[in-house]
């Protein structure tokens, strides 16, 4: 039940929330990616 409750509002608040989220998941993709690929 609350998987599905969660499934159902991610949508929302990351429509709502697009760019603070965004920085943050890019900051973490670029670290990720430097840490996987370093070159």
């Amino acid at each position: 039940m609350r998987n599905v409750a969660r499934i159902v509002e991610t949508p929302t608040v990351t429509r709502k929330e697009v760019r603070p989220p965004d920085a943050a998941e890019a900051r973490i993709m670029l670290k990720t990616a430097r840490t996987a690929h370093p070159a």
